[in-house]
């Protein structure tokens, strides 16, 4: 392997460790691992998937659910997401690319508002059959 792509893979690694070390003090300062821990969906990335970063999650008793290979279609954003994101914008013709960013925005910001982008009950259950369907045809 050339030593450039090693460095790269380490580099992405360490900033990895990092990201999840500031999201477990967020988390456990906001109180919000006193009753469920977090599930984990991410793709098999090397990143990821990467020995250390396994070694933190088993460590902080962190649920990782395994991503079946070839299967893009179970990331939650795509079923869960995306969905409400597009319903508001159903039907409307746009001038130009700013009046879309400016429509995506306010719909962004009313799923903010609402709390809608963390329907856990609804996505995760449409999550957990999705993983079954995936299972049942071999990724």
């Amino acid at each position: 392997m050339h030593l450039n792509v090693i460095m790269d893979y380490v580099r992405h690694v360490a900033i990895m460790r990092y990201r999840l070390g500031r999201l477990h003090y967020a988390c456990k300062r906001s109180r919000l691992l006193q009753d469920n821990l977090p599930i984990l969906l991410h793709d098999n990335a090397h990143c990821p998937v990467a020995r250390n970063v396994t070694n933190i999650l088993r460590r902080w008793h962190w649920e990782v659910l395994e991503h079946p290979p070839y299967s893009h279609d179970i990331n939650p954003c795509d079923f869960d997401l995306l969905p409400q994101l597009k319903e508001p914008l159903r039907g409307t013709r746009f001038p130009d690319v700013t009046s879309v960013l400016r429509a995506v925005g306010r719909s962004g910001a009313i799923i903010n508002k609402q709390h809608l982008a963390i329907s856990i009950p609804d996505s995760k259950e449409s999550l957990s059959k999705r993983l079954c369907k995936l299972c049942r045809r071999q990724g």
